[in-house]
């Protein structure tokens, strides 16, 4: 689904990269689950559900954040 051109958005496009590649620097794969999340509580519930914990919660430009959330290690006994 295409979203409407935004200048905003466009305008906040290079400082927001600048972040995300330093942070992203030795990862191979990155998953985006959402934009704009209104309501953080209700999103790491769900994350919480499917066995992910809260890892970082970067600070961003322009009054945005990056949130990671990463899978728990499975642990087996011998």
């Amino acid at each position: 689904m295409l979203k409407p051109y935004s200048a905003a958005c466009n305008n906040k496009r290079q400082p927001i990269l600048e972040v995300i590649e330093v942070l992203f620097a030795g990862c191979r794969e990155v998953l985006e689950i959402g934009s704009g999340i209104r309501n953080f509580e209700d999103v790491d519930q769900l994350a919480n559900e499917a066995d992910l914990y809260l890892r970082d919660d970067y600070a961003m430009p322009a009054n945005n954040r990056l949130i990671c959330w990463v899978k728990r290690q499975q642990t087996t006994l011998p």
